[in-house]
């Protein structure tokens, strides 16, 4: 059914542009309650989601001084309940010359009395969820370098952290809304690492070909106790890793000057 009602927003959009060629965006919007079919995991079910107001400002400084940054931040509120959200992003680029670039990334989200999804049983008729509250951590450090018209270098590290910590238990009703679960105790808390690093070669050896050597490394951890130190969990993460190394060639093949040759 394609035109089930999800829900309805409406918002607002401005943006400024100043002379020294700082940008400035804030927007922001009203969503009234929504009937979350994607949720619950479960075919024709779905969570009556509250109505909430959010909001967001960005700001640009500008990007073609050697040195430019990058501010975000957000905040939703659902006004009918205890929990809200705030979020945002801090960007830095650094470039040396015209062949180097670097960049640190910074992004944080916190929710708090947060309602999500936790389990359900095969017959797909007892859905759990859980108010909880939510943390996520991401760095990301990437830099290239230009060797020539013909040849770069590529390199980023990124570390993803994201803990959940959850409170209270409740089981979704056929109307959407829920109910507490006091017999619910299976522990559902998670605290997710990753950790990656990428390197990249490019070499355009001919007109529309391209020879690519990467390394990737890859370093996991989910768990279901939750650590809050940062140091601690980086640490852990290294514990299982994963590495791999590939080649791609694409040679660009003009069947237009390859038949007058022949």
């Amino acid at each position: 059914k394609p035109n089930t009602i999800y829900g309805n927003q409406m918002g607002f959009n401005a943006n400024v542009t100043f002379q020294n060629n700082y940008y400035i965006n804030i927007n922001g919007g009203y969503s009234t309650h929504v009937h979350d079919y994607y949720e619950p995991r479960v075919e024709g079910r779905f969570y009556y989601n509250p109505q909430n107001i959010w909001y967001n400002f960005n700001l640009t400084t500008d990007n073609r001084k050697p040195l430019s940054f990058y501010f975000h931040f957000g905040r939703t509120d659902y006004p009918d309940t205890d929990l809200y959200k705030n979020y945002g992003d801090a960007e830095a680029t650094l470039r040396l010359g015209q062949r180097v670039q670097l960049n640190y990334a910074l992004s944080f989200n916190y929710t708090s009395n947060g309602i999500g999804y936790v389990d359900h049983n095969d017959a797909n008729d007892s859905i759990n969820f859980a108010k909880r509250n939510v943390k996520t951590l991401e760095n990301i450090l990437s830099s290239s370098f230009v060797m020539n018209n013909k040849t770069s270098f590529n390199f980023r590290v990124r570390h993803y952290w994201s803990r959940a910590k959850n409170e209270l238990f409740y089981l979704l009703q056929q109307d959407g809304r829920l109910i507490h679960d006091p017999s619910f105790s299976e522990n559902k808390d998670q605290n997710y690492n990753a950790f990656t690093i990428d390197m990249i070669f490019r070499w355009n050896f001919a007109p529309g070909s391209e020879l690519a050597l990467a390394w990737k490394n890859a370093a996991l951890a989910d768990h279901d106790i939750v650590t809050n130190n940062y140091l601690t969990n980086l640490k852990d993460t290294w514990l299982n890793q994963s590495n791999s190394v590939s080649l791609k060639v694409l040679y660009y093949i003009d069947y237009n000057n390859l038949k007058r040759k022949m």
